[in-house]
This record gives structure tokens, C-alpha cells and sequence, in this order.
């Protein structure tokens, strides 16, 4: 598909993101598994890796739905870097 395609010319840092990721939602399904809630597998896992709660929320967002062999390319990071200054409004502030 277009999206291992993608993912096949990422750095070899995006692609190790993407497999810790990977590894961390994986337990959280293997705690689910195992009789936790997904709250508790959520915050088990918080603690264990060290990532917040949110993030792995959004984690487990980005795989909904999808086939399980395709979460590695769900999960790598899409930073776009170089983002531009832009002028803000003192109101604003």
C-alpha cells in the first residue's frame, strides 16, 4: 500500500519511533487481554514507558480500525519540521 510505501523511505529514527510505539499499545491490549480496563492498562502503561496518558490515548486512536499488521505505519511519527514564524495579534495574547 501507499502508506508502507511511505513508511519504507522513512529514517531509520522514525521507523525505531514507530516500532516503541508499537511495542507500548501492544501491551496495553495484551493488559486488556489479561482482564485490565483499558483505563487501567492506559495508566499502567503511562508509568511503565514513562508517556503520558494523552499520548497513548491518541496512540490507541491512530489504530482503531486498522488491520493490526499495519499499526507500525499508523504509529510512526509525522513531524514536519521548518514550520514558519507567523505574526500574532497583540489582542491575542
Amino acid at each position: 500500500t501507499t502508506a508502507w510505501a511511505w513508511f519504507d523511505k522513512q529514517s531509520a529514527k522514525v521507523k525505531a519511533e514507530a516500532q516503541r510505539r508499537l511495542d507500548i499499545v501492544v501491551a496495553i491490549e495484551l493488559l486488556c487481554e489479561a482482564g485490565s480496563t483499558r483505563s487501567s492498562a492506559v495508566a499502567t502503561a503511562a508509568d511503565q514507558y514513562g508517556v503520558g496518558r494523552s499520548t497513548l490515548w491518541n496512540w490507541l486512536g491512530a489504530v482503531e480500525g486498522i488491520p493490526r499488521p499495519d499499526w507500525l505505519v499508523a504509529l510512526a511519527p509525522r513531524r514536519q519540521g521548518g514550520g514558519a514564524e507567523a505574526e500574532i495579534h497583540p489582542d491575542l495574547w
